[in-house]
């Protein structure tokens, strides 16, 4: 077992050092447009406020000993939360 994965990292390691080049076969391009031709994405990153209610946590003595968590409320806390608008331009 041992010789055969040997064996294919050295296959491998052989394959991946070669040093072949490539030429591209294409001609460059000199004619300048002034028109913009891109297509891309008009994005808008933003952030937008939310109010969440969240538990206020106490204790309540059930026995002499124990005391168990109740929840004796809720109170409002504002968290922030990013926005992405994507506007595809044609």
């Amino acid at each position: 077992m041992k010789k055969t994965l040997i064996i294919a990292a050295a296959f491998a390691l052989a394959a991946c050092s070669r040093s072949e080049t490539y030429e591209s076969g294409g001609t460059v391009d000199t004619i300048v447009n002034n028109q913009d031709t891109t297509r891309g994405l008009d994005v808008n990153f933003g952030t937008t406020k939310d109010t969440l209610n969240l538990p206020i946590i106490g204790t309540e003595t059930e026995t002499l000993i124990v005391k168990k968590p109740v929840v004796k409320g809720r109170r409002p806390v504002e968290v922030k939360r990013p926005t992405v608008d994507v506007n595809r331009r044609p």
